[in-house]
């Protein structure tokens, strides 16, 4: 696992930002700077068309966890997606601390590849995203797997 001596973060927050940044994100993020510990935000407005940002992929490699904040409409957003994927690679060399949250969400409905929570993917299949979407699809059946919380039950 990484070292809290070579990372910047203790803690790398992943979300959709139109579900969840004024409400759950805000509090878990106060909540997470009150107790001393320093947390990645990414605050910053990414416009469809813009590169991703290579400041949030140093950000998730510079930390010792990633809370990944499962929301409904996760899987409309290709940057949510992206930071998805390389976490869940870092998770997987054991680089990285993964902690989901599910936020409105089941995990059984990130697991299934179905429902409402998968159409947008189908959209990503149909646009220069092609490529990417088995990777996105093999993130999230591994997230959903981790042992997480359910913010309903928080």
């Amino acid at each position: 696992m990484a070292s809290s001596s070579s990372s910047r973060y203790g803690v790398f927050l992943s979300f959709r930002g139109t579900d969840t940044r004024r409400t759950f994100v805000s509090h878990l993020h106060k909540a997470l700077v009150n107790r001393g510990i320093v947390t990645f935000k990414d605050d910053v407005k990414i416009r469809t068309g813009d590169p991703f940002p290579h400041e949030i992929l140093e950000a998730i490699q510079d930390s010792i966890f990633a809370v990944i904040v499962i929301s409904e409409n996760f899987t409309s957003s290709k940057w949510c997606l992206i930071e998805l994927q390389s976490i869940m690679e870092l998770w997987s060399s054991k680089k990285l601390i993964v902690f989901p949250i599910f936020y409105g969400v089941e995990p059984s409905d990130v697991r299934k590849e179905e429902g409402h929570f998968w159409e947008p993917l189908k959209l990503h299949m149909c646009n220069s995203f092609a490529e990417e979407v088995p990777k996105w699809k093999e993130a999230l059946t591994k997230v959903s797997y981790l042992n997480g919380k359910d913010s309903r039950k928080l």
